[in-house]
């Protein structure tokens, strides 16, 4: 642009100043028309070595701009063709030809639309000669940007690809050619394909769920399954959208739920499932258990919801804390009558002994009634027991004693206990209570003489599985003849049945005392309070 300025403004001085300089240097004519026929030479010469120079110039410039241009077009990741007014095609890229399968020499000067594949809808229908980018393009002039279609080549692959379309003007206003640019979007289309139909399967799985789903996010409910709809009593899913979590939520529950979702956004461990109370759009109230987990949507965090209605299960299992808690009355009013009634027996046989004057016969009436209260306080135990099936034996064994020693004040024995804590069952603890009643009213009775003092242990422990009782004295022991007789003692024969109600073993030890060990499965199975003494 500079050297073509300089050319024009030394043409305009040479022109303008060249003839008074040369009538000054020459006077006669014929010089005169020599140096002005040399002028005009040198002018016409200057002038065409400079538009040579100027041509050239620019023409490398174009070639440069064209193999620069040429070889971004050629080494485009786009697809880029041209087509003239008949469709055939001027130009095409490599990424051109290797998309449809055939080589650019093959293409160039050919109608791509008869070239070995085919352009369908991505819904499979073949591609019309008028619904062609081409045939689109020539008839209104107007840009067609990315739509979507199938090409199938002639191997039988197949390509999913997003085309745009323009119009080439010449300088005349007129459509002179059309501009393809093709991308291959398989890979793209295919993903989104798979993600759409896993995004299908999942709205299904979710939308026939039976178990009512709900997504909130900042408090407010952006999502809720037909179920969730249907248990929270909403015509439609719009009524729900857009509410709060907390109105839907029953007073009583705010805090649990609030603090829970703090947790929950904040990654804390929490055991699943959780029972909730939830206020229906009618107002009704709604038992759910509920899982719960968070996750990203949009950039922020949300939480899911899967509820399952349990409603119906806290109704039955009402009515079956009511029907059990009627029950444990029932049962406890039953120990507590079958004590009272066993404490008017007692009462009965005891005014029997007070109208005998016979030792024996009283005796043997008072040994009655200390059986009987030994029965007697495990009911009364039970009675007073939240557990109306398993009773503390230890603390009984202790009450048992006392009771008994107060109707032997004359014998001074001095009582060592070795008691674990132990629960039995009531059909265990009658026969324990029955054994050891006899076992301890058999040391006071016979073990010392009226003024004597002496020792007593007194055992009730356990170990792999077994319970072991023993009660041992340092007393005169038992005679001979009541361990050796073929018709043992009324006494040694209630050992024995207690034991075999216990599915135990007994062992008498008549050695420095006597010594009672009887040892029992703790499951074992063992007859109940009102089975017979004897089999």
């Amino acid at each position: 642009m500079a050297i073509a300025l300089l050319y024009v403004v030394f043409a305009t001085v040479w022109i303008i100043y060249s003839d008074q300089f040369l009538l000054f240097i020459f006077q006669e004519i014929e010089g005169l028309s020599l140096f002005q026929t040399l002028k005009g030479l040198f002018f016409v010469v200057t002038s065409g070595c400079m538009i040579y120079w100027l041509t050239m110039k620019y023409e490398k410039k174009n070639r440069y701009e064209l193999e620069y241009t040429n070889k971004i077009l050629q080494h485009s990741p786009l697809a880029i063709a041209i087509l003239d007014k008949n469709a055939n095609t001027t130009y095409i890229n490599e990424q051109g030809a290797e998309l449809i399968g055939a080589s650019q020499q093959d293409i160039l000067g050919n109608r791509l639309m008869e070239m070995p594949y085919q352009t369908l809808h991505l819904d499979g229908r073949e591609l019309k000669l008028e619904e062609t980018f081409h045939s689109r393009v020539m008839e209104t002039g107007e840009v067609i940007q990315n739509e979507r279609y199938l090409l199938r080549l002639s191997d039988g692959s197949e390509k999913f690809v997003s085309g745009s379309a323009a119009p080439i003007f010449d300088t005349d206003g007129n459509i002179e050619s059309v501009i393809l640019i093709v991308a291959d979007k398989t890979e793209k289309i295919l993903a989104e394909n798979a993600l759409r139909i896993q995004e299908e399967r999942y709205r299904l799985l979710v939308d026939s769920s039976p178990f009512g789903i709900a997504i909130h996010q900042k408090g407010k409910l952006i999502y809720v399954n037909p179920a969730g709809c249907k248990m929270m009593e909403a015509e439609n899913v719009k009524e729900l959208l857009g509410k709060g979590v907390r109105d839907l939520i029953h007073p009583s529950h705010h805090s649990v739920v609030e603090k829970r979702k703090e947790q929950i956004v904040n990654g804390a461990s929490i055991e699943y499932p959780l029972e909730e109370k939830l206020i229906t759009l009618k107002g009704n109230l709604l038992h759910v258990e509920v899982v719960a987990s968070v996750f990203q949507f949009n950039g922020e965090k949300a939480i899911q919801v899967i509820a399952t209605d349990i409603s119906d299960r806290v109704e039955r299992e009402n009515i079956l804390r009511k029907t059990l808690a009627e029950k444990e009355v029932l049962i406890s009013e039953m120990h507590h009558r079958v004590k009272n009634n066993m404490a008017i027996v007692s009462g009965l046989i005891q005014m029997q002994a007070l109208e005998s004057s016979d030792k024996k016969v009283n005796r043997v009436l008072y040994d009655s009634v200390r059986r009987i209260q030994s029965i007697a306080m495990i009911h009364e135990e039970l009675y007073h027991h939240q557990d109306l099936q398993n009773i503390r034996f230890d603390r009984h064994i202790m009450r048992m004693v006392d009771y008994i020693s107060r109707d032997f004040e004359e014998v001074n024995v001095n009582v060592h206990f070795d008691l674990d804590e132990i629960e039995i069952n009531v059909n265990q603890a009658v026969p324990c209570a029955l054994l050891v009643n006899e076992a301890v009213t058999n040391v006071y009775r016979h073990a010392f003489n009226v003024g004597e003092s002496g020792e007593m242990h007194v055992g009730f422990t356990h170990s792999d599985g077994k319970v072991r009782i023993q009660i041992k004295d340092n007393g005169k022991g038992f005679s001979e003849k009541t361990l050796t007789s073929e018709k043992p003692s009324f006494g040694v024969q209630l050992l024995q049945i207690t034991t075999e109600q216990l599915h135990g073993t007994l062992k008498i030890e008549n050695k420095n005392g006597t010594s009672i060990f009887v040892e029992f499965d703790m499951d074992s199975r063992t007859k109940g309070s009102s089975a017979n003494l004897v089999d």
